[in-house]
């Protein structure tokens, strides 16, 4: 059995629901759904927030079970615990978009700022907002004026949450489906992003704790 579930909106912008090596569900199937049989929940940019509201239960159960939620996206309905709304950016010119590394991590690993920022010469792909962070989570990515637009919260549930405010990091491209290489750093953010998955998941199994 996959130990990743991801949560899918299989009905809307799906240009792929091809998320191999992970098992998926669409959105609404959740409650139907065995999560007992896995570590790991994604959910995906495009989920109905107003329905995970209504099943909020079921994610806070799943994180008070010490397991990883992933989620990328635009917070705006408070179903994921301890967690702020998205913020939208005030842009005043093309640099308020600007990517930063806050702090070295592995998943970032060899990835180059600029190919964050900017895909295919326009800024603004990769995020336009952000989530305020929760006290002494581990802030991996930031715009220009400390806007935490990824980070990790090991604090707010007895799991670990993964917040990214744009698109999904995992590869789902399959034979070149939502995520095909562009031959840029930005092409080793999957691997690297599963690698880390794995290693919170283990430490999760143990029961470490780690500073941010």
């Amino acid at each position: 059995m996959n130990e990743f579930l991801v949560v899918h909106p299989c009905n809307i912008f799906s240009h792929d629901t091809a998320v191999a090596p992970f098992d998926l569900v669409d959105m609404y199937e959740l409650p139907n759904t065995d999560l007992t049989l896995y570590k790991a929940i994604i959910l995906l940019n495009y989920v109905d927030q107003d329905f995970l509201l209504e099943e909020k239960q079921l994610i806070e159960q799943f994180l008070a079970d010490g397991k990883l939620v992933c989620f990328f996206g635009n917070l705006v309905t408070p179903w994921l615990p301890g967690q702020e709304l998205f913020v939208p950016k005030e842009i005043n010119w093309h640099g308020d978009y600007n990517v930063t590394i806050a702090k070295p991590h592995p998943i970032f690993d060899g990835v180059i700022e600029e190919h964050m920022t900017t895909n295919k010469g326009v800024k603004g792909f990769f995020a336009r907002g952000h989530h305020p962070a929760p006290q002494g989570a581990e802030v991996l990515l930031t715009l220009p004026a400390g806007e935490e637009i990824t980070y990790i919260n090991r604090n707010s549930t007895n799991g670990t949450i993964f917040m990214h405010v744009g698109f999904c990091f995992f590869d789902f491209s399959g034979n070149g489906g939502m995520r095909p290489e562009t031959k840029k750093t930005t092409d080793r953010i999957p691997a690297q992003m599963l690698a880390w998955a794995q290693e919170e998941l283990a430490r999760l199994a143990k029961g470490e704790k780690i500073d941010a």
